[in-house]
């Protein structure tokens, strides 16, 4: 609500008040710099005949939206004719691009080609809402890209071979002639570890002794099992 009126140069100055009654601030926002949300009070400056409006709440130059103080204004001045200044054209259909897209302009690789992506993007978006005219614009672009492939033929896929031979700058030999090795140096024991599987499936791994007497092999055979001695 408005509180008070004042006149200053070409304009009005009007003090507003933020009762807060809108149902969309939710109860945490309704303080501001550390009084109640009703307390706080805006200053509004109006110039109708320049179409110029002002608040302290520094929204507009914040955002690019005016606040409800200004609205709130406008409505007291009965304005019939909304100011065009206060649409900015980045919330338009005729937004511009980055300024840093615009600025890169020049014959450098990377500048044509953000050049190329911009001005095709921007006419994908004109003739968005236009279906006769992006066909025409699709079937262009179809033209281009096969005349691009004339003139930059593709290159056929070499063998992965040859590609290495050209690289190293050595050919690959049609006959490969590998010779056995004069010396074979083993190093650490020269003799394989068997496992515990393998000694317990053949215990008697090693050469059985004859008994000298009687010449038998048995592991447990001695002179006092011995019965040839024990015949004689």
């Amino acid at each position: 609500m408005s509180v008070s009126v004042s006149d200053v140069d070409s304009g009005k100055k009007y003090v507003i008040q933020d009762t807060g009654e809108d149902e969309k601030i939710s109860r945490r926002h309704r303080i501001v710099k550390g009084k109640p949300l009703y307390d706080v009070f805006y200053e509004v400056l109006c110039k109708p005949s320049e179409e110029f409006y002002q608040c302290t709440c520094k929204r507009f130059e914040s955002y690019g939206l005016l606040c409800r103080h200004i609205f709130y204004v406008i409505r007291l001045s009965k304005v019939k004719t909304f100011p065009r200044k206060y649409v900015l054209r980045r919330w338009s259909q005729d937004s511009l691009p980055p300024a840093s897209v615009i600025q890169a302009s020049g014959d450098t690789p990377d500048m044509i080609l953000r050049e190329i992506f911009r001005s095709v993007e921007y006419c994908v978006n004109r003739y968005a809402n236009e279906p006769e005219l992006l066909q025409k614009f699709r079937d262009h672009q179809v033209q281009l890209m096969a005349k691009a492939d004339a003139d930059v033929p593709i290159p056929k896929k070499t063998n992965k071979r040859d590609r290495i031979a050209s690289i190293l700058g050595v050919s690959q030999p049609e006959e490969i002639v590998v010779n056995i090795p004069k010396q074979v140096s083993t190093k650490g024991s020269r003799k394989r570890i068997k496992s515990k599987i393998e000694r317990s499936m053949n215990p008697s791994g090693k050469r059985r002794k004859n008994y000298r007497f009687c010449k038998s092999s048995m592991n447990d055979h001695n002179q006092a099992k011995c019965n040839a001695i024990k015949s004689s």
